[in-house]
């Protein structure tokens, strides 16, 4: 016999793609109901036998999105009602207070989109979906949507709208998606976007330094390889000995300065890609200040 369920999730699971992953999940299910944040989690409506329930739960908690981390999941039999399909519905304010996602590196799938000379994200600076970019430190408050974000001034286009609402693709429902005709931009004095970032790029290999706004602050950047502009910036910022964290385009470049362990590779590939303190191996390298 077919009941209404109500299912509490609660953990990080706004921001990483849960909500579309419940879609998903119901219409290879073939259920109907909904899913909506709440300052809570994510609250599920579903309509379907006790069965089904049971799988449905044990599906969630399997095969939950990568970056997702459910802390507790119930559910209960509520007064039946009757759903037509599953839809993903507006998030709404409740009692309670959910785990804020953090921001996430680029993940594979973006960072191939964003050297591809087809692609219409081509040198996008702030690509992202359901899977990377900023949550953190674009978030105002909760629920987790993009009217809540500092996307709210940024409306999409039609093809990021498209994308946006295709429980195909991706980035569906990921609440910073945007590109170069509808979303953010970068600037340096009259020049914008690839052309900015061009100049920029000049500068540092002229040994300037230049201070770079990002999601989290002001970063100061200059090219590790020069001593000339090492010494400067140690010598401006007091920093005599203290280590500097460096960007390499890969782990390839980075092996070129560093012996890696196993483990230490796959931190740095890992999608958290975090910033990692790393032991200077034999070979010579950009590491010459002590």
């Amino acid at each position: 016999m077919e009941s209404t369920y109500r299912i509490t999730v609660e953990g990080i699971v706004q921001g990483v793609g849960f909500r579309p992953f419940i879609y998903n999940l119901a219409e290879r299910m073939r259920l109907t109901g909904q899913v909506k944040n709440s300052s809570k989690g994510v609250e599920i409506l579903v309509n379907c036998n006790e069965e089904d329930i049971n799988c449905f739960v044990e599906s969630i908690k399997l095969k939950a999105p990568p970056l997702a981390h459910i802390l507790t999941i119930s559910y209960e039999k509520v007064t039946y009602r009757k759903f037509n399909d599953f839809k993903i519905t507006v998030s709404w304010a409740s009692a309670g207070l959910t785990l804020v996602p953090v921001d996430v590196a680029t993940c594979k799938d973006c960072g191939i989109e964003l050297f591809d000379s087809n692609n219409y994200r081509h040198y996008y600076p702030f690509i992202n979906c359901t899977n990377c970019g900023p949550r953190y430190s674009i978030i105002k408050n909760l629920p987790y949507d993009r009217d809540k974000t500092t996307m709210d001034i940024f409306y999409m286009c039609e093809k990021c709208s498209e994308e946006y609402r295709d429980p195909r693709n991706r980035r569906f429902h990921a609440e910073p998606v945007c590109c170069e005709k509808c979303g953010p931009d970068v600037y340096y004095n009259n020049y914008k976007g690839v052309e900015a970032i061009k100049k920029i790029a000049a500068l540092i290999d002229g040994a300037s330094i230049v201070a770079v706004k990002g999601l989290g602050g002001y970063h100061l950047i200059c090219d590790a390889t020069n001593n000339e502009a090492m010494a400067f910036l140690r010598n401006k910022k007091r920093r005599n000995s203290k280590p500097f964290a460096i960007m390499c385009e890969n782990i390839v470049a980075l092996q070129n300065y560093l012996q890696l362990s196993e483990e230490e590779i796959a931190l740095l590939d890992s999608r958290e890609s975090p910033s990692t303190g790393l032991t200077k191996g034999e070979r010579p390298g950009i590491f010459t200040f002590s």
